[in-house]
């Protein structure tokens, strides 16, 4: 896994086929699928929890690639980050 280092812009809001995965529904990974909001190509997406993903704080840090409005009026975190 490598580091973001580049902003990230948000123009769209991808669909995914599920989003909530419920207890052993994400063991030993949750998978679903989105489409791309460019082109409509359809994607899998494998989560496996503690080795997939960043910290949201890694994200947040600094607005350096995504900043706190940006989390918040996205829905991608549901309170204030510190």
């Amino acid at each position: 896994m490598y580091a973001i280092s580049k902003r990230i812009n948000i123009l769209q809001k991808a669909t995914a086929a599920k989003s909530t995965f419920i207890n052993d529904e994400a063991l030993p990974s949750a998978a679903t699928t989105f489409t791309c909001c460019d082109c409509g190509q359809e994607n899998n997406l494998v989560i496996i929890p503690y080795h997939s993903g960043f910290p949201v704080l890694q994200i947040y840090q600094g607005n350096k690639v995504l900043s706190k409005t940006d989390l918040l009026s996205n829905g991608m975190v549901s309170k204030p980050l510190r």
